[in-house]
Parts: structure tokens; sequence; C-alpha cells
């Protein structure tokens, strides 16, 4: 299928999929590009209910999708939203510089964003899962294999699994529906699950890419590798004493 690299990723970001293809040029970052409009195709069948739709029908659908322009929807502001800094829900004009005038601009819904995020974070749980399941299974230990389950609603465990090295040594998992961009993988870390990675010495973080394509893949790195110069602080804790009256 042929591609141009900046429409196509700009279609791929607002369909949620962890693909880039622009100063990507690989046989395995084109055969994923290929896999992405195979599961477009498959959306279009399903969920738009065209029955034989081709992959250039997909082709052309995020060919459309990332040139053509498209209403915006308001957004609803949190309440209560304090009024000097206004809606900092709608966040305008995010397009790159020199893009044409005829390109949307695009209204940022944190809320949604935070749901697709977590239902990402859902698909890559369910996936570890299984790959830990079958890898006990494997290993002639299908008793371990039953025993691996999720404990991501427990937050203050600071991971989202517990499973079992084929010796039955205790395992905890994090798992991170992770991004690669430029050779360089990327992921979000809570101060808590770096604490607990730091001090469990069978801590692992699983890295799951393209976790809504058949590409799927997982990799893993233990806590003890990740280093304290590979991480930047991305957000602060504000407290100070205030009267709300």
């Amino acid at each position: 299928m042929p591609i141009s690299t900046s429409n196509f990723d700009q279609a791929f970001r607002l369909l949620r999929l962890d693909l880039r293809t622009s100063r990507c040029c690989s046989w395995e970052n084109y055969r994923e590009y290929n896999v992405a409009l195979m599961d477009i195709r498959q959306m279009l069948q399903d969920q738009a209910r065209i029955p034989d739709a081709r992959l250039v029908d997909a082709h052309s659908f995020c060919w459309m999708l990332a040139r053509l322009s498209i209403p915006e929807r308001p957004t609803v502001a949190p309440t209560p939203i304090a009024e000097p800094l206004g809606n900092i829900a709608s966040v305008r004009n995010i397009n790159r510089a020199g893009a044409d005038d005829n390109r949307r601009s695009i209204v940022v819904d944190f809320e949604k964003l935070g749901e697709a995020r977590a239902e990402l974070g859902g698909i890559a749980e369910e996936i570890v899962l299984e790959a830990e399941r079958a890898r006990l299974k494997q290993a002639g230990r299908s008793d371990l294999a039953t025993l691996v389950k999720s404990v991501s609603e427990q937050y203050e465990l600071g991971y989202d699994i517990e499973s079992f090295e084929s010796d039955g040594t205790s395992k905890q998992i994090e798992v991170k529906a992770a991004r690669r961009d430029s050779g360089k993988v990327s992921f979000f870390l809570s101060e808590n699950e770096r604490l607990v990675s730091r001090r469990l010495p069978n801590y692992y973080f699983y890295l799951v890419f393209n976790a809504r394509s058949s590409a799927r893949m997982i990799r893993s790195i233990s806590g003890r590798e990740l280093l304290q110069r590979f991480l930047t602080p991305v957000s602060h804790f504000v407290q100070f004493a205030a009267r709300m009256s």
C-alpha cells in the first residue's frame, strides 16, 4: 500500500493507534503500517457496517481523516473551574506549524483522552496476563499459571500483576502501554511505582507495544535496570494553606 507518512501519522493519532511512520523507514515499520490498515479495514467492516471494505478503502479513509475538515464538537468544562484560567479542556490549533489553512483545529477532550488511555492500559494488562499464564503452562507449571492474577485496582501495591517464576518465586509486574518514537521507548511512571520497583527484588516493567494491533509485542525490563537518568519529572504536587470562603 502507498503511504504519505505525515498524513497517515495524523490519521493514526486520531484513531489512537500506536504507530509512527515518519522518519521510521524500515521493513518492520512498513509491515506494522500494513497491519494497521488491516485493523482499520476490520473496523470499517464491523463498526461502519461496510462488509466489502477493502484495504484501499481503509487507505482512503485514513487519507480523508487526515486531510478533510471535521466540525468541532463543543467540550464541557469541569465544574467548578477557576475562571481566570479559562476552559483548559479546549486546546485549539495543535496542528504542526505550517499546516494548510483547510486543516482542522482539534479540540482536546481530556476526560475522553483519560478514558482512552485507561482502556488501552486494560488491553495491555489482559495481553500480559495471558502471556504470563501461557509461559508458566509451557514451563510445566499449570499450577502456578492458575494463580497469576491482576491486582491493578490495589493502587498502593505499585504494580498490576502478581505472577511467578517457574521455580515458584513470586514476581511483580507493572504493565505499560509503551510508545516507540525515533528509536526511543517512553511511558509514564508514578512515584509509588518507582519506589516499589527499587524495593522489590523481582519487580518487572512489561512494555506492550501496538496493544490494539495484531502486531503487538511485549518487552520486559527489571525495576533495577530502570536507572534514574532515564526518568524525567513531568508533574508536581502543590500544597498551600488558603481560605476558601
